[in-house]
């Protein structure tokens, strides 16, 4: 586990995995397309609309979690003495993660 949030590489697949469910959330949501999820086909209105909001609430509390795994490595090297611009895909996924928590 250790290596795994030291290593910038393996910190920005796991934020990338972490990012994705809201990102596909959020493209459904903006194209009104209705994912096919089951329990919320047979569930009445009120209690989908509700279901649904308590899932993308879910996807988005994961976000945060997602920066701070992305970015505790890159600060960490720069802490060091690197340069803030060697780790250019890090820098570009915490800046999505940062478009979808606004």
């Amino acid at each position: 586990m250790n290596t795994i949030l030291t290593n910038p590489k393996k910190t920005a697949i796991l934020g990338a995995c972490l990012c994705l469910p809201i990102a596909i959330s959020i493209s459904l949501l903006w194209f009104n397309i209705e994912p096919p999820v089951g329990i919320l086909r047979n569930a009445p209105n009120d209690q989908a609309d509700v279901l649904g909001s308590l899932f993308v609430l879910g996807l988005a509390l994961l976000l945060p979690g997602a920066l701070v795994i992305v970015l505790a490595p890159v600060m960490r090297r720069v802490h060091a003495g690197n340069k803030i611009t060697a780790y250019p895909v890090s820098l570009l996924l915490a800046a999505v993660i940062l478009f979808f928590i606004s």
